[in-house]
């Protein structure tokens, strides 16, 4: 699992879900996508610190 060590920068993690978010939205057969598992129980990344950037950024991106 992910751990204090292993975490991206918040910034990145936003760049990753703005771009991927754009890579699917073209595409009918997703409905949408589950991106990182949050919590400190997570196998992976707790992604809980981006969570406001994480939003801020996808509210920016898809109000355009």
């Amino acid at each position: 699992g992910g751990g204090a060590l292993n975490t991206p920068p918040c910034e990145m993690v936003v760049r990753d879900v703005i771009q991927y978010s754009y890579l699917v939205e073209d595409d009918p057969s997703v409905q949408g996508f589950h991106y990182w598992s949050f919590g400190p129980d997570t196998p992976w990344y707790d992604l809980t610190p981006c969570l406001d950037e994480i939003g801020d950024a996808l509210l920016t991106y898809y109000s355009d």
